[in-house]
């Protein structure tokens, strides 16, 4: 009798060892699926028709690459590939997800990249919830529309360049323009001074510190909270401050 009772716990304890691995390897404990459920990462490309316009609505880091070749470069989970849409609206490429929440997206923040290969563009849209980084170059105009969350890091060279930023995080841009016409509704920083720029107007009403650069004609009307400072030494300046802040040149 004890023989059998002994038998039976041992039966009892091999079978809970055995469930207690399939959880873990079904938790992603093993390295070979994600604690979600999900596969591992693995990169997919769309090829894309031709576009002059961008517009970007992800939750991932966001790469974008000026060469001679339009596609989309996903590095991520099957899963999440699947949720990536790619769609051309007349002249401009959409580059957007659906099916997933915004915590679910960002609580993998780095695991995730979409880079994105055009060959010009002359308006860019982007509503990150990741950082987004690259240079944009074309000739006339280029007009930038940003309403991320997260880093925004940006080389823009264009002869006009005109920007509306409603980003909360960090905005860096470099680059050149001979018109830089910028309204500027940050919640946090803006560093605008390695893009330099002949002729600047700035329209600030952001809250969080603001640096810029004009060599020829300065134009600032600043509402905002937060320091507010220009480099370039530009022999025309007109500027007026009904922020909370002060304004000098560095």
């Amino acid at each position: 009798m004890k023989k059998l009772i002994i038998l039976c716990a041992c039966v009892s304890v091999l079978s809970f060892v055995a469930t207690s691995c399939m959880l873990q390897t079904a938790n992603g404990q093993d390295g070979s699926t994600a604690a979600n459920g999900e596969s591992s990462s693995s990169t997919k490309t769309i090829e894309v028709k031709d576009f002059s316009q961008l517009e970007v609505n992800l939750n991932y880091d966001v790469v974008l690459v000026q060469g001679d070749e339009n596609k989309v470069v996903l590095k991520m989970s099957e899963a999440k590939q699947k949720r990536i849409n790619c769609h051309n609206e007349g002249s401009k490429l959409v580059v957007e997800e659906s099916g997933e929440s915004w915590w679910e997206t960002t609580t993998s923040s780095g695991a995730s990249k979409v880079t994105i290969y055009f060959k010009d563009i002359n308006r860019l849209i982007s509503s990150c919830n990741g950082s987004i980084k690259g240079d944009v170059s074309t000739t006339n105009k280029l007009i930038v529309e940003l309403n991320n969350n997260g880093r925004t890091t940006l080389g823009l060279h264009t002869a006009t360049l005109l920007v509306e930023s409603n980003c909360n995080g960090s905005v860096h841009f470099s680059g050149n323009a001979e018109t830089f016409v910028i309204t500027n509704n940050n919640n946090g920083a803006l560093d605008a001074e390695e893009l330099k720029a002949e002729v600047l107007t700035l329209t600030n009403n952001a809250n969080g510190r603001t640096r810029v650069y004009a060599s020829n004609t300065l134009t600032i009307d600043h509402s905002g909270n937060g320091s507010l400072s220009y480099s370039g030494k530009p022999t025309q300046k007109n500027i007026t401050n009904n922020g909370n802040g002060a304004i000098s040149e560095r």
